[in-house]
């Protein structure tokens, strides 16, 4: 039936389930290469909805939270055992995170309405349908399909919105960024998700996770938002916490550092880096460049000049001293999609 655009009902305000960030009927993706931190970020903002305390300075919507965990609960263990020491949960609590312990192909038909019992089932469990549920990775629950075809796109993109249908909740898809060639020294990461272009036309928010200049800084980009205007960077960080005697994992606290810099081209971030290694005295032109990998021109005439401009680096003297505060150790990713 046509109507007239004044007879329209008003857009309802979004429901949050983040404040200013994800909705509760959202389909989001978080996209980085691989090893960056997207399953800390996950498992991070996932604990948060669970127990209802504020992400980073943002407000949640309290409930259940189904994590599918397409690699298995085994490579996680570390993870969230972390987060219950450093939140004080105690041993074999129920925290209102659930894990489905391997993948779930919801690019197959047969599958995916398998998996529709599979909810059914957690909310028996649970007392009550996941508010979130988090898919650990694409590409992990997309096994024998084609990233680059938008008809299978198009089939998993079905599978999550039967997942969205039947929890009534949002949708949280991890992804792996594409590559592309800047020259013959190798590949540098590209700021697009990998594969069709289908998943980034339906999801609603379209989030990439970058390093930033230390090793556990990171910063969430919005590049895409149908709410909305995108949203500033957020800075996070990545602090290790000592589980039993030799072996420690990570938890996510807020970040310091400038999260614009994320903006840089990678290979710039990744010589900005490297004069950390000279510590405190800094470095001269000569060994910085020498430490950099760019060639003479990007770093003298283009790198060195944004890392000044933007505050990253300061000259004392001869020499070259980064101002970014040190980091904590982190541990190193074990699954590829971290």
């Amino acid at each position: 039936m046509w109507i007239y655009a004044e007879d329209t009902a008003m857009k309802k305000p979004p429901e949050w389930l983040v404040d200013g960030l994800l909705t509760v009927s959202s389909v989001s993706a978080l996209v980085s290469a691989p090893n960056v931190g997207k399953t800390f970020i996950a498992l991070d903002l996932g604990f948060s909805i669970a127990a209802g305390v504020d992400w980073h300075g943002y407000g949640v919507r309290r409930g259940g939270v189904a994590y599918i965990a397409s690699e298995g609960y085994g490579g996680l263990t570390n993870r969230v055992r972390a987060w219950r020491v450093d939140r004080d949960i105690p041993p074999g609590a129920d925290v209102g995170l659930w894990f489905w312990d391997r993948d779930i192909q919801l690019a197959n038909r047969v599958r995916r309405e398998q998996f529709r019992a599979d909810l059914h089932e957690l909310k028996t469990k649970m007392g009550t349908m996941p508010i979130l549920t988090v898919i650990d990775t694409l590409n992990g629950c997309f096994i024998g399909q084609d990233e680059n075809a938008a008809g299978s796109m198009g089939e998993f993109l079905s599978g999550v919105k039967l997942v969205q249908d039947v929890t009534g909740g949002a949708v949280l898809i991890l992804h792996h960024s594409g590559w592309r060639k800047r020259d013959d020294k190798g590949r540098v990461e590209d700021e697009r998700e990998r594969g069709s272009t289908a998943l980034r036309g339906a999801v609603d928010l379209m989030m990439l996770l970058q390093r930033g200049l230390r090793p556990g800084e990171l910063a969430i980009k919005c590049t895409k938002n149908r709410e909305g205007e995108l949203w500033e960077p957020l800075a996070l960080q990545l602090r290790q916490v000592e589980i039993a005697d030799g072996i420690s994992s990570c938890v996510v606290d807020d970040g310091s550092y400038d999260a614009e810099t994320a903006s840089l081209p990678p290979r710039w971030l990744t010589a900005i880096r490297r004069l950390g290694k000279f510590g405190a005295e800094g470095a001269t032109f000569s060994q910085w460049l020498n430490a950099s990998g760019l060639s003479r021109d990007t770093f003298g005439n283009r790198m060195l000049k944004q890392a000044i401009q933007r505050d990253l680096v300061a000259k004392e003297g001869e020499r070259y001293v980064l101002k970014v505060r040190e980091a904590n150790p982190t541990e190193s990713p074990q699954r590829e999609d971290a």
